[in-house]
């Protein structure tokens, strides 16, 4: 049997739970950088090695190569009697298992074995041994049905027509209960219709509109009014250096310069810079400024690259894409 989950977190408590198994940790944050439709599973991975060491998350080499053992170990799972697909509910999961689910769509008709899905709202590790226990034994089967609706969902959240992921939100979805709300969580990522901000930025500039933080304990604040968790620390830490670094700041060091990860293997300073709100972040959460008009933005939401002749607001309310102008 070959295990697909997460991450090394999850490998680890799967582990201790004493299933013989080979695992496969996905390791890609895909909420994060350009995901864009490719042929192959290796030319979109030249694309992500590519995004996470312009981020600083690892050299490019070392990303390539993870990625290129990962799928030749994908790949060789095919050959197996069964494939368990181990996830959580979470966007962060969601992706990682629409992607997967894809790939298994298109190589159908060369697996040998069974395919089993684990889909539940407990994160893996912090899970007990008796509740992972439970979780195994309650594993069903992936039908083709299912193939075929996560490699739909993966196709629209790849394309470069974001209204695709707006009409996932209107179809049912049975066979993965927990995909609609992530997939919302992901379009409150475009900027709001008011203020011009994504769902994550107008929660940190919240936070720090009542205190001041260091990095640090600002993720930890974070995490509690951001659920289910999707944002990773380095994650994080990206959008306060991106919201530092805009023309007009939105958030600040206390000395009033903007901030920088020197080195994502040596960031003490980053998290011990205090950090405030400026006068151009309280304008903009309260809606009397709008990011959009001030800063260009130039970011990814998968398949959809947003610059200034191709950007989209999100209404909440109505749950509806908007082209800005």
């Amino acid at each position: 049997m070959t295990i697909i989950t997460n991450g090394d977190s999850a490998v680890g408590a799967i582990s201790s739970i004493g299933i013989k198994a080979d695992f496969i940790p996905w390791r890609d944050v895909l909420h994060d950088g350009p995901v864009p439709f490719c042929k192959s599973l290796k030319e979109l991975s030249i694309i992500r090695a590519e995004f996470l060491s312009g981020v600083g998350w690892g050299e490019y080499n070392s990303n390539l190569s993870m990625f290129e053992e990962r799928n030749r170990n994908f790949f060789n799972a095919i050959k197996t009697d069964e494939i368990l697909l181990w996830f959580e509910h979470d966007l962060y999961d969601q992706l990682q298992l629409i992607q997967i689910l894809y790939e298994l769509h298109k190589a159908k008709n060369n697996i040998s074995g069974s395919i089993k899905l684990i889909c539940t709202d407990n994160f893996i590790a912090e899970s007990s041994k008796d509740m992972l226990k439970e979780c195994y034994n309650q594993k069903i089967d992936v039908t083709d049905q299912m193939l075929e609706v996560g490699s739909n969902a993966w196709l629209d959240f790849v394309s470069s027509d974001p209204r695709r992921l707006v009409q996932l939100l209107d179809k049912s979805n049975r066979e993965f209960p927990f995909l609609k709300n992530a997939i919302k969580r992901l379009l409150q990522e475009y900027p709001d219709t008011k203020t011009g901000l994504s769902k994550s930025e107008f929660k940190i500039l919240s936070l720090l509109n009542k205190s001041s933080f260091t990095p640090g304990k600002l993720f930890r604040e974070y995490l509690q009014i951001d659920t289910p968790n999707y944002l990773g620390d380095l994650s994080f830490f990206q959008y306060l250096v991106q919201m530092s670094q805009y023309k007009e700041a939105l958030i600040a060091s206390s000395t009033g310069k903007s901030i920088k990860i020197k080195s994502h293997s040596n960031i003490q300073d980053f998290l011990e810079t205090e950090l405030i709100l400026t006068r151009t972040g309280k304008e903009t959460l309260n809606g009397t400024a709008n990011n959009l008009k001030m800063n260009f933005i130039n970011k990814w939401i998968g398949g959809v690259y947003l610059t200034k002749n191709n950007y989209w607001v999100w209404n909440d309310a109505s749950n509806s894409l908007w082209k800005y102008n």
